[in-house]
């Protein structure tokens, strides 16, 4: 029975003139949920309808609405509330509802007071604050870094998917020491340089390489940044602590620096000259020890060289040469003339690459010296004519000779007649010896024949 004193209902009494001076929107419910009182803001806000049953006047029901506070208050006695959707006069509105239940001198539940409250705008606001902070939380997920957010006290408050996935799930209020380094204390300088320790040192943000340790404990290398978060007082009250992996990146370097030197060695030590030239500029880049020994330049020399100041040949010619280059990977240039620093010319063997080096379009030239091979070619010509004109002095003995039938000269190509030992000699290797033939001893010696008993050789 609704024993609700109704002293309070009196319009003229200071409870209602209180109770309608307030903004929210109020009512008094009985415990058969009639709505027994109404202040002003209520009947603007729900309409007026004092009387009525709560759950048929505000939501056309025949039974309490699931999840009323109101039916809580009297099934526990205490304070509820809840946000739900209200058809008001304004139209669809997000209100705050909440009961607290009125009791008699005897501690008894009589009644309840309702207080409906419009946050639509409250609402709206957190659900534009929610998907602003999922929007940045789903961005921040989306980086494939390592993103923290640490206290001053160097605790992570905070951690994206990718610091989980690579510190582990647990990391939330654990110190960025334990997390990263598996170490009980701060990083300390100069062998563990902490970009938060000089952020706070100095108030820029600071970006170091370390060496962390992932949750199975092993090693990676990464590149920290850490940037302050202020508050209105411009005092740094957290850090916001990015980490990228760069092991790979690292090893990757590392190799190449290891290639680059393989190759290095390489070309310092070939006995071929070895250098590069600038296709816009035409200046020499850099060049081996070879090309500094067969050429005579010293190493303050090449980077004042041109290829035109290297090429003993006209400008035009090696324009075009260098046209014809450029639309190969490739070419064999074949043979040409080097100047020395001395002005003397080194006979070489080139052949060129075009190639991308530290973002210029360069010449990878090899050429070698040549020059014995070109003197010893000389050399060989030479023999070879020398050889040739003997061959034809050979075939001129074996033709038709003009001989005196009577003294057995030979006439020569200039028309002179020659003893035929003398022509002989000149025109062969032969070589002569002198004696008597037995007839011309007899004849011309003949004592001497016969002394000798004619015991002579025919």
């Amino acid at each position: 029975m609704n024993t609700f004193p109704n002293e309070l209902l009196n319009k003229d009494s200071l409870t209602v003139a209180i109770l309608d001076g307030i903004a929210d929107a109020v009512s008094i419910l009985d415990t058969g949920y009639n709505i027994l009182f109404q202040n002003q803001a209520h009947k603007n806000l729900l309409g007026t309808h004092l009387g009525e049953c709560c759950y048929i006047a505000y939501h056309c029901r025949d039974s309490v609405c699931e999840g009323c506070p109101v039916a809580m208050v009297y099934e526990d006695g205490k304070e509820h509330s809840t946000i739900r959707n209200a058809a008001t006069r304004k139209g669809s509105t997000h209100a705050e509802i909440m009961a607290s239940p009125l009791r008699n001198a005897a501690g008894e539940i009589i009644a309840t007071i309702e207080i409906v409250r419009d946050v639509t705008e409250r609402v709206l606001n957190e659900k534009e604050r929610d998907e602003s902070r999922q929007m940045l939380e789903d961005i921040a997920n989306g980086i494939s870094e390592s993103i923290l957010l640490i206290s001053k006290e160097r605790r992570i408050l905070w951690a994206n998917k990718t610091a989980t996935e690579l510190a582990g799930s647990d990391i939330i209020g654990r110190t960025c020491y334990e997390a990263t380094h598996k170490s009980e204390t701060p990083c300390k300088h100069p062998n563990d340089p902490c970009p938060i320790h000089d952020l706070l040192e100095t108030g820029d943000p600071k970006c170091e390489e370390h060496t962390h340790r992932d949750k199975n404990g092993n090693e990676i290398i990464v590149e920290v940044s850490a940037y302050p978060i202020k508050n209105e007082d411009s005092e740094i009250i957290r850090f916001v602590h990015v980490s990228k992996d760069i092991t790979e990146r690292k090893r990757l370097e590392q190799a190449l620096r290891d290639s680059e030197e393989r190759y290095r060695s390489l070309i310092e030590q070939s006995v071929d000259g070895i250098f590069m030239f600038d296709v816009e500029t035409k200046n020499i880049l850099e060049a081996n020890q070879s090309f500094q020994n067969l050429l005579g330049y010293g190493p303050d020399d090449i980077s004042h060289l041109t290829i035109y100041d290297l090429v003993a040949h006209p400008k035009d010619d090696i324009d075009a040469k260098i046209q014809q280059m450029i639309n190969m990977d490739k070419y064999f240039i074949g043979e040409r003339n080097y100047r020395k620093k001395d002005g003397t010319l080194l006979s070489v063997e080139a052949s060129a690459s075009h190639i991308r080096h530290k973002g210029r379009s360069v010449f990878f030239l090899v050429f070698r010296d040549i020059s014995q091979r070109k003197q010893l070619e000389r050399e060989r010509e030479k023999l070879i004519l020398e050889l040739q004109a003997a061959l034809a002095n050979v075939r001129q003995l074996s033709g038709l000779l003009p001989i005196c039938a009577g003294c057995k000269k030979i006439r020569d190509d200039g028309g002179y007649w020659q003893q035929i030992e003398s022509y002989i000699r000149e025109h062969s290797e032969a070589k002569f010896t002198h004696g008597f033939c037995p007839e011309c001893l007899t004849k011309l010696y003949p004592e001497y024949y016969d002394n000798m008993g004619g015991n002579i050789s025919k």
